[in-house]
């Protein structure tokens, strides 16, 4: 017969891919049936009416049919030879260019999907060829979107119930290739299928190409660098959706759903040393790939309800994903393993088959566990490398003159080039990263699953408040315990990495924004939040007859509300006459009618009545609301009180907020038992939701604004007002360390969600009490850098707390605790205790930072060779570090004592802080106003925030905050450092700098003159008593016993004096066995006889 060719009226069909089907037989055959199907299709629009009835209809049909099949045993290699497998498919090149007629890929599939073989030689190939090729891409060019379209048009090809094509994909034997190597995360990542799609990335490391195009210029702006990051992020956001879509229809396959699933956690599983500090890149898969992955999940998780996700799943014989050895929050990894054999053995525990929100909400978390974070951790050790690559160079190029007729000066200059050349790289690569995971739509993501783990975390936790309440019970869940460390940990440490970026607005407020009123913002904000609380607790589905509702109902009701609160509040400044002649009782009574009733309905009973339980919470929200928005057209309040409000009895405000507390309790504590279940959860879950905080405050603060974070905002404030449910210290801290960077003094525009944060009902009752324990618990970790480690984790508390001292609910939450008893007198030992340190060691390296600067004024700095002065340098450089470090710390607990002492004083006038305070105040003002006090002036104290004056004032002010008798007596003690001489030139100092009014320094010499007065007392009565016998002696001081005491090991010593030790120790000073305070035995006796032994000397 003759060949087959086109007529000349009948164009050549265009194939606009890069892939261009090759000069052959079997390319220009299905040319002409693809030809053929359209020229059907051609004669159905030419003719509509006679083409949809027979004969026609049935003809055309035919026609269709007959091209689809010869189209099928074309492709099938039944009408030629037999094609290499290695070929490319001949019908691949017609996809990548969206070349195939309408109709007509979906009834091929639909004619040959039911005979497997036929099936498979068409499309086996046709995967086939189109992995190959993604293997050569990368996002530098639009050809990765052409193979991403094909992939997802033909897995969402349905024939009934079934995707045929998705069945065949999981056939593959690439789909999920077993590891022959260590390096099987990367073997996943290069050879399964999925794999090249997954791994399109815009990272420097899986993607040299991107850098080469978009920051090879030497030009880069910081403009032209935003607008290449917005090119590449738009890029991954087309190839996330598009894996998405491919991932989604393998799981909504009800065939293929067990693959895909086992494919992802087998991905997870490979690239478990990922979350190592040190990870070997040539055994694990990219970033890229793991970021990619993490975006699907996410999707796949968006709309996850977390009280269908089984927390007893991570110890499911069925688990997908292996947790052994990860820390747990409360479970040692013996307990864990014998608590999931319990379950196990346990006959009761019928174990159902995991169900896929269940499944996937937990490849969530480890995926996010093993992606996002260490994609940051890497960018951040990036950084630091570029930081310290600068360094060096600016040293070796500043020394350039003392090195360059030294030997090695060749050496140091090809250094020097060396490392020029990979900060170039390094910086590159940087930029690359930021386009990565600077992704606002990424980071938001993240944020919105780490608030929805910390909703499951609490649930867990608390099953019957949900976290709602506090504190949790005493008795830890197992299921809780057993859960990763880190889960806990990323959510932490992405808040506190978010809250340390800093996006501040335009220094210079243009005048337009500062003439609007500011109860502009306010009324949005306020009914913003009131609208968000009703929405999110409106059902899911949205009712008929709500939707046809017309959009300015809405918007009437809103204007018509603010203007009429415009018009009322506030209140006019002049009062009507016809208000002020209402009789006084009128209010009284309404007022008092209510008490009466508020009397009859509290103290309300123990067990919460379910009725009330079932009430909606934004019930309470709303109300608290709408009367913050009156209290902020009313405040402040006029400055001379009403006699009508003065004469309200002070029950009124104590009922209102005793049933404020009420409502609190019934959220905090948690129960004392912890439930297993959420023991033996993952640390990381808690680590991972700080770290990844803390990351988007830093890049992105203005995501943590987003009104589905409640859940993670109640999670910080639950775990830190419940240690007892973490094993790990440093993971509290972490959490705390979130609460620091979360603060507006240490990161600009963080103003909203610090205000969420302290404002919060939990933190207003609970937040003071939990610092202060854990400031004192901090003391000892079990790690051998404890010492060094708890000033940075107080150093945090220490920001915090100032910043709730300056909230009045706080402030009066803080001297109630205060007077309450022993728990804020540890803290205060311990603030003194550092307080002590961080001035001594600070004064110390001032003194060594003088003496090096006075010595390089002199001559013989000059003579000296040019080791010995870089080698002076050196240490220079090592103590002005340590000096800024200690004097940041120093500063910060000096300035708690000062206006903590100025509101609360009884705590600090105890015998057993009373005459330590007194001590190092003393000595410290020795160290400033003494003879030695000019070792401590350097060049440019402001570089070390070195501040003698601030000093000078914050200690002469303490001093005069605890003026009494006591404090008096208890400066008076002090040998050591008390001397008449050292206050009076403390006056002459602060006359001289005038740091302070003559008010006060006359309060200060007064106060020196009582003291003066004691010290002439206490020197006659020691001379009078003369020597004290043995028994009424201290046995660890040797002092005069007043209040006598035994301890457990027989000895006895003074109560004020071992109390004191047991501040810092609750050990035996004699033995080390642990010791308490209520195992003190008074020796009444012993005091009885060392009293009348004083009045007998007393009487001579």
């Amino acid at each position: 017969s003759s060949p087959m060719v086109l007529s000349p009226d009948q164009p050549r069909r265009e194939v606009s891919s890069r892939v261009q089907p090759g000069h052959c037989k079997e390319a220009q055959m299905f040319t002409y049936l693809l030809d053929c199907y359209e020229r059907v299709a051609g004669e159905e629009r030419l003719a509509p009416k006679r083409a949809s009835v027979p004969p026609m209809s049935e003809m055309l049909a035919s026609a269709r049919s007959q091209c689809v099949c010869h189209a099928s045993l074309l492709l099938q290699g039944l009408l030629t030879a037999p094609r290499s497998e290695v070929c490319m498919s001949v019908l691949l090149p017609y996809l990548l260019s969206h070349s195939l007629p309408r109709g007509f890929l979906s009834e091929l599939i639909f004619t040959i999907h039911r005979d497997t073989e036929s099936f498979k030689k068409v499309f086996v190939p046709v995967l086939l060829s189109l992995h190959r090729h993604t293997q050569t891409l990368s996002l530098d060019t639009d050809d990765y979107r052409d193979c991403l379209s094909v992939l997802t048009e033909l897995v969402e090809i349905k024939c009934g119930q079934v995707r045929p094509m998705c069945n065949l994909m999981i056939g593959l034997p690439s789909w999920c290739p077993e590891p022959i190597s260590q390096a099987g995360g990367l073997e996943l990542a290069r050879f399964s299928y999925l794999g090249p799609f997954l791994a399109l990335s815009v990272l420097a490391e899986d993607n040299p190409k991107v850098v080469e195009k978009h920051f090879s210029g030497h030009q880069l702006t910081p403009d032209n660098v935003r607008l290449v990051h917005q090119s590449l992020q738009h890029r991954m956001q087309y190839l996330r959706e598009e894996l998405y879509k491919i991932l989604h229809s393998l799981l909504v396959n009800g065939e293929t759903r067990d693959a895909a699933l086992t494919y992802i956690a087998a991905a997870l599983d490979r690239n478990s040393k990922k979350s190592q500090i040190v990870v070997n890149d040539r055994h694990v898969a990219g970033d890229g790939f793991m970021l990619n992955l993490l975006s699907v999940l996410q999707k796949l998780s968006l709309k996850i309800n977390v009280d269908k996700v089984d927390p007893f799943y991570i110890c499911h014989p069925l688990c997908r994903v292996k947790l052994k050895s990860e820390a747990r929050l409360k479970l040692s990894s013996q307990e864990a393993d014998d608590w999931v054999r319990k379950l196990r053995e346990d006959g009761s525990s019928q174990w159902q088959d995991p169900k896929f929100p269940t499944e996937c909400f937990v490849l969530t978390v480890v995926c996010q566990h093993l992606s996002i974070l260490p994609a940051i951790q890497k960018q951040q050790r990036c950084v630091r490398a570029i930081r310290e690559l600068s360094r060096i160079v600016e040293e070796l190029e500043a020394s350039e003159a003392v090195w360059k007729h030294f030997p090695q000066a060749e050496r140091n200059r090809q250094i020097v080039k060396k490392y020029k050349q990979q900060y170039q790289r390094l910086q590159k690569s940087k930029l690359c990263a930021e386009a990565a995971i600077t992704d606002e739509s990424m980071l938001r993501a993240c944020l919105q699953f780490y608030s929805l783990l910390s909703s499951f975390m609490l649930r867990v936790a608390d099953p019957v408040n949900k976290g709602r309440v506090l504190p949790l019970p005493s008795e830890i869940p197992p299921v809780f315990a057993a859960i990763p460390e880190y889960y806990l940990n990323d959510i932490a440490e992405f808040t506190l990495v978010v809250c340390r970026r800093v996006l501040p607005l335009p220094s210079e407020i243009p005048p337009v924004f500062a003439a609007i009123p500011e109860y502009y913002l306010d009324d949005i904000a306020e009914f913003t939040l009131v609208v968000c609380r009703r929405v999110l607790l409106l059902p899911s589905e949205i009712p008929p007859v709500f939707a046809s509702i017309p959009e300015y109902y809405l918007n009437d009701i809103a204007e018509f509300t603010l203007v009429v609160c415009r018009r009322v509040l506030p209140l006019p400044s002049e009062i009507p006459p016809v208000f002020a002649a209402i009789p006084e009782y009128y209010l009284d009574d309404i007022a008092e009618f209510t008490l009466v009733v508020c009397r009859r309905v509290l103290p309300l009973p123990s067990e919460t009545p379910p009725v009330f339980a079932a009430i909606p919470e934004y019930y309470l929200n709303d109300i608290a609301e709408f009367t913050l928005v009156v209290c902020r057209r009313v405040l402040p309040l006029p400055s001379e009180i009403p006699p009508v409000f003065a004469a309200i009895p002070e029950y009124y405000l104590d009922d209102i907020a005793e049933f404020t507390l009420v409502v609190c309790r019934r959220v905090l504590p948690l129960p004392s038992e912890i439930p297993p279940v959420f023991a033996a959860i993952p640390e990381y879950y808690l680590e991972d939701i700080a770290e990844f905080t803390l990351f988007a405050a830093q890049v992105m603060p203005h995501v943590l604004e987003d009104p589905c974070l409640d859940s993670l905002v109640q999670l910080l404030i639950v775990f830190i007002c419940n240690t007892n449910y973490v094993n790990n210290p440093y993971l509290v801290a972490k959490l705390v360390e979130v609460l620091f960077y979360l603060n507006p003094a240490v990161q600009p525009r963080m103003e909203a969600i610090h205000e969420r944060v302290l404002l919060h009902d939990l933190s207003r009752e609970f937040l003071a009490p939990a610092l202060m324990q854990f400031y004192t618990d901090i003391e000892s970790t079990g790690s051998s850098s404890e010492f060094y480690d708890k000033f940075s984790i107080r150093y945090h508390i220490s920001i915090i707390f100032k910043a709730m001292w300056g909230i009045p609910c706080h402030q009066i939450k803080i001297i109630e605790e205060a007077n309450q008893g022993k728990q804020f007198v540890k803290f205060v030992n311990m603030l003194m205790n550092d307080t002590t340190f961080l001035l001594d060691e600070s004064l110390d390296c001032l003194k060594r930072i003088h003496e090096v600067q006075e010595a390089m004024a002199t001559e013989e700095w000059n003579q000296k060779t040019p080791e010995q002065q870089q080698s002076e340098q050196r240490q220079l450089a090592m103590d002005e570090k340590q000096c800024r470090s200690y004097l940041t710390l120093a500063t910060e607990t000096v300035d708690m004592f000062h206006y903590l002492t100025d509101k609360i004083q009884a705590p600090f006038l105890i015998p057993e802080l009373a005459d330590r305070l007194a001590a190092m105040l003393n000595f410290n003002l020795q160290q400033l106003c003494g003879p030695k006090c000019k070792n401590l002036k350097v060049k440019n104290p402001e570089k070390y925030t070195w501040e003698p004056k601030k000093l000078l004032s914050y200690l002469t002010d303490i001093y005069l905050h605890l003026d009494c008798t006591k404090f008096c007596e208890a400066i008076a003690n002090d040998e050591r450092s008390y001397r008449k001489e050292l206050f009076e030139d403390a006056v002459v100092r602060m006359r001289r700098a005038n740091i302070k009014t003559e008010t006060e320094i006359e309060q200060f010499k007064s106060l020196q003159e009582k003291v003066e007065c004691m010290v002439v007392q206490k020197a006659r009565e020691e001379r009078d008593y003369g020597e004290i016998p043995d028994e009424f002696k201290d046995a660890l001081m040797d002092t005069l016993m007043r209040e006598p005491v035994q301890l457990p090991s027989g000895n006895v010593v003074d109560r004020p004096i071992i109390v004191r030790h047991l501040l810092n120790s609750q050990t035996d000073p004699f033995n080390r066995q642990p010791l308490s305070e209520k195992e003190l035995i008074p020796r009444d006796d012993i005091r009885q006889r060392i009293e009348a032994w004083i009045r007998s000397k007393e009487s001579k």
